[in-house]
């Protein structure tokens, strides 16, 4: 049996990544602005498709493409067995060597509460999302950030 990909995921490397990582501050802050600008049903897709992003470090395109498998891994600990729920995130995105599948985990309880049933999406929501983020990012990062500069001039 193979370990559960939380186990086997490999790290993306970049030069720039880490300096443009939301932290768990500018995360909350970033959903607080966008509970105050939409309304329930908008609020729910776009936290939806942040709280997504956020847990696998998908690229945004993969909203659009994205199925769900909830597996059951079985395990044996000395000699007690556990089972592990789990929800993978099966998508097609763009990385170093062209499109290629990923398996990256979500927390069981993320998904229950904030994902399932809403993803994936349609173009149209995607544009919507980005528009919606860019407004959203332009009140919450400091304009002299570099994090301004990658989310809001791209």
């Amino acid at each position: 049996m193979q370990p559960p990909p939380i186990l086997t995921l490999k790290r993306y490397k970049s030069k720039v990544a880490h300096l443009v990582w939301f932290d768990l501050r500018e995360r909350f802050e970033i959903l607080r602005v966008a509970r105050e600008m939409l309304s329930a049903r908008e609020y729910d897709l776009l936290r939806s498709a942040v709280m997504f992003l956020f847990y696998t470090g998908s690229r945004a395109e993969a909203l659009k493409n994205v199925k769900f498998e909830e597996r059951v891994y079985k395990y044996n600990v000395e000699g007690k067995s556990i089972e592990v729920k789990a929800v993978i995130a099966v998508t097609q995105e763009k990385g170093r060597h062209g499109k290629r599948q990923w398996e990256k985990p979500i927390p069981y309880e993320i998904y229950e509460r904030y994902i399932k049933g809403r993803l994936p999406i349609a173009e149209k929501e995607l544009k919507w999302i980005r528009k919606t983020l860019k407004e959203i990012y332009k009140k919450v990062l400091p304009k002299d950030s570099i994090k301004y500069k990658f989310a809001v001039e791209g």
